[in-house]
């Protein structure tokens, strides 16, 4: 007789084991771990597309290469008078250029930003006695113009050196200071 044979055999019977449902962990982690790099990619690509497309240029534009956007902004803001033409213009602002622009017209200096009490200032020409600047050797630095007014009082303003933005404009002021025969 065989061990089989006998019917209170002892001999245990091999079950297989239920196959896991899922995925098993080796799959799991880089799929999660690759998930969450590739929402922070898309996230931060979107946010640096959005900014893109918001700001303004990083250099000084020649008042007709301004933005319509821009000059729409500038015209809500009032900061021109009637008739004013727009020389040169650069913001430093991230998104908004309202964070801070600044103007040279062919009446007056413009610097503007939603941080000051009262965000316009104008100096108009006439009130310029000199001018100096700080030019800075980096493209990521900007040069700083600083304009002597006659009440004694100063007024400086920040200009990209990109493409040499910053000597053009402080060219130009300088120009309108001996036209002005100061």
């Amino acid at each position: 007789m065989s061990v089989t044979d006998q019917p209170n055999s002892q001999i245990p019977s091999y079950t297989p084991p239920e196959p896991r449902k899922g995925l098993s962990r080796v799959v799991k982690v880089p799929l999660i771990v690759g998930g969450v790099f590739g929402v922070i990619t898309v996230v931060v690509c979107g946010g640096i597309i959005y900014v893109f497309s918001k700001s303004p240029d990083t250099r000084v534009l020649p008042g007709r290469q301004i933005s319509t956007r821009f000059v729409e902004q500038i015209d809500k803001l009032a900061v021109l008078e009637d008739g004013e033409q727009i020389q040169f213009f650069y913001s430093d602002a991230v998104t908004d250029i309202a964070d801070g622009f600044y103007l040279v017209t062919d009446r007056a200096v413009i610097i503007y930003s939603n941080q000051f009490d009262e965000p316009t200032i104008r100096v108009p020409f006439e009130e310029i006695v000199d001018i100096e600047a700080d030019f800075s050797d980096s493209w990521f630095m900007d040069s700083t113009i600083t304009l002597s007014l006659a009440d004694g009082s100063l007024a400086s303003f920040p200009v990209s050196s990109e493409g040499g933005g910053d000597k053009q404009v402080y060219d130009a002021l300088k120009k309108k200071l001996q036209l002005s025969g100061k």
